[in-house]
């Protein structure tokens, strides 16, 4: 009860709150995009920079965060193989593409936590480093390369070498090797900052929520292949880790079948995709995440 209360409930109470200002007409879709965009563009680094600096890092473990690249890798050839064999417009193709390959690792960590404890939730936060670098790099080129602002291969490619994004993590992921860490109060109000990051996310979902009854069906398959997808993919990397410890494979296996990443409506609002689809898919596999996440951890118990 304390973990539905202190977790659960405010990710369900944001939602609800931009939904209910959607409906009252309190918040239209522009104010919800605009939401979305500021804890993509400014909250959201300063949370990546704080966490990845806070985690200890080394290259003993640097299979965690190349077995999420494995396991993404995976789902995206599974999406990408799917919109071979459909007639789909590029914007739709990007749409199911980009929707599968996010793992929203910050809404299973907590489960993680609750079910297995620090070290696992230590490992599955490394391993969710590999997530970050896909989402600033390849969910990039895919969002650009299919949306409506669609732009050459060759300069979506400088954008990501020049994306601010990509910057930050390369700078944190140097930081956490040199052991060095904004000192206090600086790192407070960084982590203070980024932790608006859920709530805007949130919020802007609940506004630009609208179900339609013809999005069942793709947002039903871009869940299975995230949600699915990823714990098969996940599977079938596991016997490689030479991980021997239940509560570390469960743990990693509640990421890599996580609900679909909420950065995927962030880059589809900025690149032309189907973001009514994209915030559909997300709030339902958030949803389904509420159940579906705990069974699996269950497994492990």
């Amino acid at each position: 009860m304390d973990f539905f209360i202190g977790k659960l409930l405010p990710i369900l109470g944001y939602f609800s709150a931009g939904l209910i200002a959607q409906r009252l007409n309190w918040l239209s879709p522009e104010k919800g995009s605009l939401l979305v965009r500021t804890s993509f563009f400014y909250t959201l680094p300063a949370l990546v920079f704080h966490s990845i600096t806070h985690t200890q890092l080394s290259r003993d473990i640097l299979y965690l965060p190349i077995a999420a690249v494995m396991v993404i890798a995976m789902v995206t050839a599974m999406a990408w193989l799917y919109t071979r064999s459909k007639p789909m417009s590029q914007r739709d193709k990007g749409t199911l593409i980009l929707g599968s390959m996010s793992m929203n690792a910050a809404f299973a960590i907590p489960f993680v936590l609750l079910f297995f404890g620090t070290e696992a939730m230590a490992y599955a936060i490394l391993f969710d480093l590999g997530n970050a670098l896909v989402v600033f790099t390849a969910c990039y080129f895919v969002a650009f390369h299919y949306g409506d602002n669609a732009l050459p291969t060759k300069q979506v490619i400088v954008r990501i070498v020049k994306s601010p994004l990509l910057h930050i993590v390369s700078l944190a992921i140097i930081c956490s090797l040199l052991d060095w860490r904004l000192p206090e109060p600086y790192a407070g109000a960084m982590l203070s900052f980024g932790s608006l990051t859920g709530p805007l996310l949130l919020l802007g979902m609940g506004v630009l929520f609208t179900p339609k009854a013809h999005h069942v069906k793709p947002a039903s398959l871009i869940i299975g292949l995230r949600m699915l997808g990823g714990l098969a993919a996940m599977l079938l990397v596991m016997p490689f880790l030479n991980i021997e410890d239940p509560a570390i494979m469960a743990g990693m296996l509640m990421v890599a079948a996580a609900p679909m990443g909420m950065t995927s409506l962030s880059y589809g609002l900025i690149s032309g995709l189907d973001t009514k689809l994209l915030a559909s898919a997300i709030s339902i596999s958030i949803l389904i995440g509420l159940f579906w996440v705990p069974l699996l951890g269950w497994f492990y118990l």
